[in-house]
Order: C-alpha cells, then structure tokens, then sequence
C-alpha cells in the first residue's frame, strides 16, 4: 500500500492547465478578430449603400436623358432646365439639368444627380436640330 499512495502524491503534483498570461494572450487574440470582423462588416454595409445609391443615380440620369432625348429641340433659354422627369424622384435625390450651346442646331446637355447635396453621376447627352 505504501506503494500505491507516492504514485498518487507524486500524480498530484503534476496537474496542468491554463496560467492567467495564457488566457489573456487568447482574450487578446479573440478580441481582434473580433474587431477586423466587426471592421469588416461595417466597410461591407458602408459599400453597399453607396453601390445602390450609385445604381438609383445611374437610373435616374438615364431616364430623364431619355425624356431630354423625346422632347422637342428647343433653341430658347432655359432648354431644358425646367423640363419635370415622368418618373417619381426617391427622397433625397434631386436632378440638375443644364444646357451649353455648341452650335446654332448643337446643343450638349448635361444630366447630373445628386443625393444630399453630394454629386453622385453625370450623363452628358448631344441634341441636334434636325430641322
């Protein structure tokens, strides 16, 4: 018996598990791929809002450019300025149309959108007088 009870003195000593410096190296390293997750998901949100703000911009410009392209050609200030797009506009957004005279039957006609006062896509459009 004396036999049995060193080997379990002896097993006692021996026990293992984590020290305090290994479980806060493994807090540590969980916390910042923690962090470049959460960083990364918020770069994704950030974009994809942008993207579709970009797609509405880009469908709105070629939808009142295809109005400008339907209208008459009109030769007297303020062309197009005025001219109100078919389509409902999303809150938010807003259309600029300006009109620079290229020739006396040349007009380039510049399609611009804006959301919240920031640029966001411009279309540049030819109309010529054919008549």
């Amino acid at each position: 018996m004396v036999r049995i009870r060193k080997t379990v003195l002896q097993g006692a000593g021996t026990e293992s598990g984590f020290t305090l410096l290994e479980t806060l190296i493994a807090v540590a390293i969980i916390a910042a791929i923690a962090v470049a997750f959460i960083s990364a998901l918020t770069t994704t949100s950030k974009n994809t809002d942008l993207y579709k703000q970009n797609v509405i911009a880009t469908r709105l410009a070629q939808s009142q450019a295809e109005a400008l392209k339907s209208a008459a050609y009109d030769a007297t200030a303020p062309y197009y300025e005025n001219l109100q797009p078919s389509f409902p506009i999303p809150p938010g957004f807003s259309i600029t149309v300006s009109t620079v005279v290229l020739a006396d039957d040349k007009q380039e006609i510049t399609v611009a959108v804006s959301n919240g006062g920031r640029p966001l896509f411009e279309l540049k459009i030819i109309k010529t007088n054919w008549a």
